[in-house]
Protein backbone atom coordinates (compact mmCIF):
# COMPACT_ATOMS: atom_id res chain seq x y z
CA UNK A 1 0.00 0.00 0.00
CA UNK A 2 1.10 3.29 -1.22
CA UNK A 3 0.21 6.60 0.79
CA UNK A 4 0.35 9.84 -1.08
CA UNK A 5 0.50 12.98 1.07
CA UNK A 6 0.80 16.58 -0.92
CA UNK A 7 3.62 18.50 -0.82
CA UNK A 8 3.17 22.10 -0.08
CA UNK A 9 3.78 24.73 -3.08
CA UNK A 10 3.09 28.34 -1.14
CA UNK A 11 4.34 29.76 2.09
CA UNK A 12 1.47 28.62 4.78
CA UNK A 13 -1.02 31.58 6.20
CA UNK A 14 1.10 32.01 9.05
CA UNK A 15 4.16 33.08 7.75
CA UNK A 16 3.10 36.24 5.75
CA UNK A 17 4.27 38.84 8.24
CA UNK A 18 3.12 36.89 11.12
CA UNK A 19 2.64 39.09 14.52
CA UNK A 20 1.84 36.67 17.65
CA UNK A 21 0.21 39.02 20.48
CA UNK A 22 -2.43 38.55 23.04
CA UNK A 23 -5.05 40.44 25.37
CA UNK A 24 -5.15 40.60 28.57
CA UNK A 25 -7.36 42.21 31.61
CA UNK A 26 -7.34 42.37 35.25
CA UNK A 27 -9.06 43.42 37.63
CA UNK A 28 -10.40 43.35 41.30
CA UNK A 29 -13.22 44.84 43.82
CA UNK A 30 -15.95 44.61 40.98
CA UNK A 31 -19.28 44.85 42.17
CA UNK A 32 -22.13 43.91 40.27
CA UNK A 33 -22.65 45.29 36.78
CA UNK A 34 -24.46 44.87 33.59
CA UNK A 35 -22.91 43.39 30.16
CA UNK A 36 -19.44 45.35 29.60
CA UNK A 37 -16.61 44.64 27.78
CA UNK A 38 -13.35 44.31 29.00
CA UNK A 39 -10.66 43.69 25.86
CA UNK A 40 -11.57 43.82 22.37
CA UNK A 41 -9.83 43.43 18.96
CA UNK A 42 -10.50 44.11 15.42
CA UNK A 43 -9.06 42.93 12.70
CA UNK A 44 -7.00 45.68 10.24
CA UNK A 45 -7.24 46.38 7.16
CA UNK A 46 -5.36 43.98 4.76
CA UNK A 47 -4.57 41.39 7.15
CA UNK A 48 -6.08 38.20 8.40
CA UNK A 49 -6.44 37.36 12.05
CA UNK A 50 -6.95 33.42 13.62
CA UNK A 51 -7.72 33.46 17.65
CA UNK A 52 -6.05 30.24 19.24
CA UNK A 53 -6.93 30.67 22.67
CA UNK A 54 -9.16 32.18 25.25
CA UNK A 55 -8.59 32.22 29.26
CA UNK A 56 -11.43 33.45 31.99
CA UNK A 57 -10.88 33.64 35.39
CA UNK A 58 -13.33 34.70 38.15
CA UNK A 59 -13.14 34.57 41.91
CA UNK A 60 -15.43 35.53 44.33
CA UNK A 61 -13.90 37.96 47.06
CA UNK A 62 -16.55 38.84 49.08
CA UNK A 63 -20.28 37.26 49.35
CA UNK A 64 -23.04 38.94 47.76
CA UNK A 65 -26.56 39.65 49.62
CA UNK A 66 -28.35 38.21 47.02
CA UNK A 67 -26.61 36.23 44.78
CA UNK A 68 -26.59 36.56 41.32
CA UNK A 69 -25.13 34.90 37.82
CA UNK A 70 -21.69 35.74 36.82
CA UNK A 71 -20.78 35.41 33.32
CA UNK A 72 -17.40 35.89 31.85
CA UNK A 73 -17.18 35.25 27.97
CA UNK A 74 -15.72 36.09 24.26
CA UNK A 75 -17.61 37.85 21.51
CA UNK A 76 -16.81 37.17 18.26
CA UNK A 77 -17.98 39.39 15.45
CA UNK A 78 -18.26 37.95 11.94
CA UNK A 79 -19.62 40.94 10.13
CA UNK A 80 -23.44 40.56 9.99
CA UNK A 81 -23.18 37.95 12.78
CA UNK A 82 -21.47 37.01 16.10
CA UNK A 83 -21.72 34.84 19.08
CA UNK A 84 -20.32 33.50 21.92
CA UNK A 85 -18.00 31.36 21.82
CA UNK A 86 -16.65 30.48 25.71
CA UNK A 87 -18.63 31.11 28.21
CA UNK A 88 -18.06 31.17 32.02
CA UNK A 89 -21.43 30.94 34.16
CA UNK A 90 -21.34 30.87 38.07
CA UNK A 91 -24.26 31.22 40.56
CA UNK A 92 -21.53 30.25 43.43
CA UNK A 93 -21.48 32.77 46.37
CA UNK A 94 -19.26 31.72 48.72
CA UNK A 95 -15.91 33.58 49.28
CA UNK A 96 -13.13 32.18 47.28
CA UNK A 97 -15.04 30.31 44.97
CA UNK A 98 -13.58 30.51 41.60
CA UNK A 99 -14.71 28.91 38.17
CA UNK A 100 -11.91 28.61 34.90
CA UNK A 101 -12.08 28.06 31.38
CA UNK A 102 -9.19 27.88 29.42
CA UNK A 103 -10.26 27.07 25.40
CA UNK A 104 -7.74 26.06 22.94
CA UNK A 105 -9.48 27.10 19.72
CA UNK A 106 -8.62 28.26 15.85
CA UNK A 107 -10.80 30.71 14.56
CA UNK A 108 -10.24 32.53 11.28
CA UNK A 109 -11.51 36.29 11.39
CA UNK A 110 -10.94 38.43 8.08
CA UNK A 111 -10.44 42.19 7.73
CA UNK A 112 -12.48 43.76 10.00
CA UNK A 113 -14.32 40.75 12.41
CA UNK A 114 -13.64 41.19 15.84
CA UNK A 115 -13.82 40.00 19.56
CA UNK A 116 -14.38 40.61 22.59
CA UNK A 117 -13.56 40.28 26.06
CA UNK A 118 -16.82 40.95 28.16
CA UNK A 119 -17.95 40.27 32.19
CA UNK A 120 -21.53 40.80 33.54
CA UNK A 121 -22.72 40.25 37.32
CA UNK A 122 -25.89 39.87 38.90
CA UNK A 123 -27.11 39.97 42.28
CA UNK A 124 -26.66 42.51 44.98
CA UNK A 125 -23.54 43.35 46.73
CA UNK A 126 -20.19 41.28 47.16
CA UNK A 127 -17.20 42.07 44.68
CA UNK A 128 -15.29 39.32 42.28
CA UNK A 129 -12.00 39.61 40.24
CA UNK A 130 -11.20 38.16 37.05
CA UNK A 131 -8.50 37.82 34.35
CA UNK A 132 -9.40 37.44 30.90
CA UNK A 133 -6.99 36.61 28.70
CA UNK A 134 -6.96 35.83 24.50
CA UNK A 135 -4.30 34.71 21.89
CA UNK A 136 -4.24 35.61 18.43
CA UNK A 137 -2.20 35.15 15.07
CA UNK A 138 -2.15 38.38 12.71
CA UNK A 139 -0.87 37.90 9.32
CA UNK A 140 -0.53 39.50 5.48
CA UNK A 141 -3.86 38.58 3.32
Amino acid sequence: MKLLFPTMQARPFYDRNAIYAGLAYNVTGLAPHAYTSRASYTVPANRRGLLTGIGLYWKRETAAGTPGMVRVWCVVNWGANYGAICNLASMLNAVNDKEVVNFPCQIWLETGMSFTLATEIGGVGGTNAFWLSATYVEFGS
